[in-house]
Parts: C-alpha cells; structure tokens; sequence
C-alpha cells in the first residue's frame, strides 16, 4: 500500500513528467519543439513518463515501509564502524590518485591564497574557504607541494568521514535497519560522486558536507517536533546556527540555502518555535553580513561582484559563447543581444 494518497502521487508525477519533458525538449532544440509538433503524441509521452515517474515514487516509497526498511525499535550501529568502512572505501580511490587532487576552482584558491593572482584576495572563491585550504596546504608544504596536497586531502577525508558518518547514524536512530544502514553507507563509500570529491582539493567537497549536516539537524528538528512530539532544545537550534554558518561561509550561495529553511521552521507545530527559529534566523545573519560588510573590507578583501549572483543560470549560456562563440546564428546572436546587451561580457 502507498505511504501517501493516490491524489497527491499522481499530481506529483504528472508534474515531474511534465518538467521532464520539457527539458528534453530545450536539450535537444532550444525550444518546445516537441511539446507543439505533435499534440497527440505528446499527451501520450507525458501520459506514459508521469506512469514511470508513479511506478518509481511508489517503489521507493515502498522501500521504507514498516515491513521493509524500517524496524519496530532503533537497531544500533556504531558511527566508528561506519566511519571505517567509509574511510576503506574511500582508500580504494585514493591510493590511485596520491598525494591527492584538485579541481579548477581549488587551483585558483591557492594561487590566490599564495599571491599568484591578483594584488589583494578577493571572495570571488568564499574567503574562510581559500583560507582553511591555504593554512592546511601550507603547513605541508614546509616539507613539500605534494605533502601539502597529501595533508589537505587526509584532514579532509577525516572531516567528511566523521560528518557523513554521524548523519547515518543519526537516520539509524529513525528505526532504520541495518540492512538501510549499511547499503547507505556503501553507497556513500563507493559511489564516485563522495569518493572521488573526499580526497579533492576544492570548496563543495566541505560545503556537500555541511550542507548534509545541516539538513541532519533540520530532520532532527521535524522528528522531534512531528514524530515523536519533544521539545526543540536550545541545543538542536545552537546546531543548527553553526552548521547554517558552516553552508554559509563555505560557499558564497550558501546563505540563500539557509535562510529560507530556517524561516520555513518558523511555520512549524502551529509556529509553537517561531522565536528560536526567527532568533536563529538573525543571528546567522548578523554574523554573516557582519563578516562580508565589516571585517572583510577592514582586510582589505575585494568583496564578491553582484552579477556572481547570476552565475548559475547564465553558466551555461556563458560557457558556450566562449567555446563556441562561431557556432551561434545570427537569430541566435540577435535573442543574446535583445536580452543582455552586451552578451559579450556574459
């Protein structure tokens, strides 16, 4: 039997069909080709992909079941354990690849961090990150570049070691049983996506991290307030303000990610919490817009350009225009420049 009603699935994947369609449509066209060529067959598509999308919601939802994954009683498994087994796993990609790897954006971090570019540092790569890279790669490196790499890639393979492992065995406490537990674990362990990133040299591999732990912490919230009807401790809401300041400061968007979850805990039990969620709200708040208004500037630190905040959207389109500037049509070029301007600078 579904968890959730037969409404609310089909709703549910209706929408997602038709989102996905969509996208294929502007992947392989630019427009909505395939959504105007042929109205009968796109109802059938959408028809037939909101069925997938059900038949796999439904699967999944099945999966945590009470007669499946989820246990009568909390089933203890060690966090030392997980950790140990995150840890070996992701040896066997680290051992290929020593002392270590970087990414792009971690590249650019030390050559700023070690005055290559630029005459003064900037948070166009988020500050406290290029300083805690730059710290821990320079102390290595008073024995060489590659230990340097070496130490980062090791503090850093402990930290998210230590935070994914909590956050498992925070959901074991949600009566998952071992056998969810362990297939979590390994999936962490061994998926390239966490263990290609744990010995890489670059701010998301901390930031995915952080961004779990806090998203841990929210759950905690929404189980003790739902679920098992306890009070939201001043504890839960002081986790909630560091790790909220860990996604904060860890990547420039992070704040825009924390803030609204934290409003949103407001509304929660009848906005019964609203004061320490709103309390919590203002201090991250205060604590970040103090760093990037005050303290950055009294260091003298190039603040972060407004436009940064559209880089997301506009990534691709930019990427393009400097791969494949000569590829663009001339009604291409005349859409680029009737909504930018001056697309060149995109």
């Amino acid at each position: 039997m579904s968890l959730l009603p037969n409404w609310l699935v089909y709703s549910v994947s209706l929408i997602i069909s038709v989102v996905l369609f969509l996208s294929i449509s502007f992947s392989l066209y630019g427009n909505l080709t395939l959504l105007k060529s042929n109205k009968v067959a796109t109802i059938i598509c959408i028809f037939s992909l909101g069925l997938l999308v059900k038949n796999i919601c439904l699967i999944v939802l099945n999966l945590f079941a009470k007669d499946s994954l989820i246990s009568d009683k909390e089933e203890y498994v060690s966090w030392k354990r997980i950790f140990s087994i995150l840890v070996l796993c992701w040896l066997i990609y680290f051992l290929p690849y020593l002392p270590g790897s970087i990414a792009g954006d971690g590249n650019y971090q030390l050559a700023e961090y070690f005055g290559y570019v630029n005459d003064a540092m900037s948070n166009h790569q988020p500050y406290v990150t290029t300083l805690f890279e730059g710290v821990i790669f320079q102390i290595g490196r008073h024995i060489n570049d590659n230990f340097g790499l070496f130490l980062y890639a090791v503090i850093q393979i402990i930290i998210t070691a230590t935070i994914y492992s909590y956050c498992i065995k925070k959901l074991s406490q949600f009566r998952l049983k071992r056998i969810a537990v362990y297939s979590l674990t390994f999936l962490v362990g061994l998926l390239p996506y966490w263990s290609l990133l744990a010995p890489t040299l670059q701010k998301d591999t901390l930031f995915i991290a952080f961004f779990g732990l806090f998203v841990m912490n929210v759950l905690e919230v929404i189980d003790a307030v739902m679920i098992r009807n306890k009070p939201v401790t001043n504890k839960l809401v002081l986790k909630l303000i560091i790790t909220g300041l860990l996604v904060s400061f860890w990547r420039n968007n992070g704040i825009v990610e924390v803030l609204p979850t934290l409003i949103a805990l407001v509304l929660i039990a009848n906005r019964k919490y609203w004061k320490k969620f709103l309390v919590a709200s203002i201090i991250i708040l205060g604590i970040y817009g103090s760093f990037e208004k005050i303290v950055m500037p009294s260091l003298g630190i190039v603040p972060t350009e407004k436009r940064e905040a559209f880089s997301l959207p506009m990534q691709q389109t930019a990427r393009y225009m400097k791969y494949h500037a000569d590829d663009l049509n001339s009604v291409e070029r005349s859409e680029l420049r009737k909504t930018f301007y001056n697309y060149g600078r995109l």
